[in-house]
């Protein structure tokens, strides 16, 4: 079984609409080593569609991660300069998702049951992050 990042939600602001849905949200989650993570989320402001993860040594930045395009890049930036990797793809993203596991099933069954308990912890892990984070929004 993986070992699992302890964090704790420090920070949460977001808006609540009249349909009780957040139409605005952002968290802070901390997490053990000194690693922070910004979440964002909007339907009523425009936001990047990126993932920006920076560290001691740079910053890299993938950009749109949830759907992306043909265009959708990887760039790392740090001291030594910029490097841009393609990482768009003609293919829709789910295809990848499911050639992934087809080969994890054509593989031993031991291998899809380890991943299967991963993704069951992460799902719950998740969900209880999400939970928490709702509450908090509703108590703004």
């Amino acid at each position: 079984m993986k070992k699992q990042l302890n964090f704790k939600i420090s920070n949460v602001k977001g808006k609540i609409g009249k349909t009780n849905v957040d139409e605005h949200s952002f968290l802070s989650l901390d997490f053990e080593g000194d690693i922070e993570v910004h979440l964002e989320c909007s339907l009523i402001k425009q936001l990047e569609n990126n993932i920006k993860i920076k560290g001691s040594e740079g910053i890299i930045t993938l950009t749109q991660p949830w759907s992306p395009r043909e265009t959708a890049e990887i760039i790392i930036e740090n001291r030594k300069g910029k490097k841009l990797l393609k990482s768009g793809t003609k293919k829709n993203p789910y295809i990848h998702e499911i050639e992934f596991f087809n080969r994890v099933i054509k593989s031993k069954e031991s291998t899809l049951r380890k991943i299967k308990e991963d993704a069951l912890i992460d799902i719950k892990k998740n969900t209880e992050t999400l939970v928490v984070w709702n509450q908090k929004l509703k108590e703004l």
